[in-house]
C-alpha cells in the first residue's frame, strides 16, 4: 500500500514537473479546442468568467449575461467551466436557455488547471486580460467596471 501510495506521488509530481501552458488544449463546448495562448491573447482585451453549474451565483450571472449581452461586445468573454462534464455543461447551458454567442465560448476545464494558475478561492470570478496579463479579479461585471478597467476602447 505504501509502495503505490509513493508511484502515484511520483507520478503526479512529473506531470506538474513536465506540465506546459504551451501544449495545453481546452476543449470547447462544440468540440473544437483552444491552447491556453489562444485562450488569454485572442484579443488585446480578455474576460474569463470561471464558473459551475451547481453554484447558483454563477448560474445567475450566466443568466444576466446572456439577457445582456450587447454590454459586453467589446471585449472577448470565454465562459470556463470547472471540474464538469461536457453533458453536465450541455444540461445547465440548455436549462439556463445561453444564446449561440455564450454556448460557442464555453470553455471546459475539467481538470480546474484554471483555478492554481490564477489562483481561484470561488466561483463565481471574473479575470480581466490586457494583451494577456491579468490585470484585475473580481465576482461581478458590469459595464462601468469593464470601462474603469480597461478604459474607453473606441478611443485607443
Amino acid at each position: 500500500m505504501k509502495m503505490k501510495r509513493f508511484f502515484i506521488v511520483v507520478l503526479s509530481s512529473l506531470f506538474f514537473i513536465s506540465f506546459s501552458w504551451d501544449n495545453y488544449k481546452f476543449y470547447k463546448l462544440n468540440g473544437r479546442t483552444l491552447t491556453y495562448s489562444q485562450l488569454t491573447t485572442t484579443s488585446s482585451y480578455t474576460v474569463l468568467f470561471l464558473w459551475t453549474s451547481v453554484c447558483p451565483y454563477c448560474r445567475s450571472e450566466l443568466k444576466r449575461i446572456n439577457k445582456d449581452l450587447e454590454s459586453f461586445s467589446s471585449i472577448q468573454l470565454y465562459y470556463v467551466n470547472l471540474g464538469e462534464s461536457k453533458h453536465t455543461v450541455n444540461k445547465a447551458a440548455q436549462l439556463l436557455k445561453l444564446s449561440a454567442k455564450i454556448k460557442e465560448n464555453i470553455i471546459l476545464d475539467r481538470l480546474g488547471l484554471l483555478v492554481d494558475e490564477f489562483n481561484i478561492i470561488g466561483v463565481p470570478t471574473y479575470i480581466f486580460m490586457k494583451d494577456g496579463k491579468v490585470v484585475y479579479k473580481t465576482h461581478f461585471i458590469t459595464r462601468k467596471l469593464i470601462k474603469d478597467i480597461f478604459g474607453d476602447k473606441d478611443e485607443q
